[in-house]
């Protein structure tokens, strides 16, 4: 069923706000342990403003787990590109604050 560009860009700005928001518990023990979350380690990497992060909406495909109900953004891993040095770049880093920023897969 198609969606509206309405529908489609509320629903990125939901789940921009959980991403950003991320687990308030994840981060503090992140931060607890001297550690950035994905977002900061890629905005320490990156060139001022050059991020453009890109499969937000991405959810986890897994069923396994109770994972059918933990529909979360990003699937773990923050995503995009930027610039360093002036340099166009790829990057992305996982995101331990969503599913302990592990990707998960179906055993096989």
């Amino acid at each position: 069923m198609a969606q509206s560009r309405e529908d489609l860009e509320k629903k990125l700005s939901q789940r921009e706000k959980i991403a950003f928001d991320a687990d308030p518990k994840a981060t503090s023990r992140q931060r607890a342990e001297g550690k950035l979350t994905a977002r900061e380690r890629i905005d320490k990497l990156v060139d001022p403003g050059s991020f453009v992060e890109e499969f937000m909406l991405a959810e986890t495909q897994s069923t396994d787990f109770g994972m059918t109900e933990k529909k979360l953004p990003s699937d773990g891993v923050v995503t995009g590109f930027g610039k360093i040095d002036g340099r166009p770049v790829y990057v992305y880093s996982q995101d331990r604050s969503i599913l302990a920023g592990k990707r998960r897969e179906r055993p096989r």
